[in-house]
């Protein structure tokens, strides 16, 4: 089998700098979603994927970690993160539905039956609980993207970097090309 000349590589566009503020709220999608609602989008307007989620980097910090321990500490190392993320989102979920919007609700019922509560301190609890209601479904949503979302996807690219690696090294030692290894192995 001849070869021919190596593929043109597309050159590789910058990864944008993004914020935490645009990362956790997702701002940096409405750019895209907006050039993309009336028209297909080309390629160079697609967002390339973050470094943090390339299987080539991911798969070379696994290796590099799980010289000196196990897979669970290679996730672990890999998303603590967004692991650590997801669960103060979680638990921050948890306490405003369960300590601040009954509270601020018990508040709004006192204030309602008593007759010296002005209209303003009503009308300002209410306001209180839009925003606590409010943080409370931004934090469940925020805390099972960076679970599901985030850590899922990088999990997939780990494991499928660290498959990859151990198919090759496996056919390295019986003596055959890697390029002979299937991803059955």
């Amino acid at each position: 089998v001849k070869e021919g000349p190596p593929a043109a590589a597309t050159p590789a566009r910058p990864t944008p700098e993004r914020s935490c503020l645009d990362y956790v709220t997702l701002a940096w999608v409405f750019p895209v979603v907006r050039a993309g609602f009336f028209r297909s989008l080309r390629e160079d307007e697609v967002p390339p994927l973050p470094q943090g989620f390339e299987s080539e980097v991911l798969g070379a910090r696994a290796k590099a970690v799980k010289e000196n321990t196990n897979v669970w500490r290679v996730i672990w190392e890999l998303n603590r993160t967004s692991l650590l993320i997801g669960s103060l989102a979680g638990a921050t979920q948890g306490l405003l539905n369960t300590v601040g919007r009954p509270f601020v609700l018990r508040e709004i019922l006192r204030a309602a039956i008593s007759s010296d509560v002005s209209n303003e301190e009503l009308i300002v609890l209410i306001m209180l609980f839009a925003i606590i209601v409010y943080a409370e479904g931004f934090m469940g949503v925020l805390g099972m993207h960076m679970l599901t979302d985030v850590t899922g996807t990088r999990f997939g690219a780990v494991i499928s970097g660290l498959v990859i690696d151990k198919a090759t090294t496996r056919q390295r030692d019986r003596g055959r090309s890697p390029a002979e290894t299937s991803i059955a192995g």
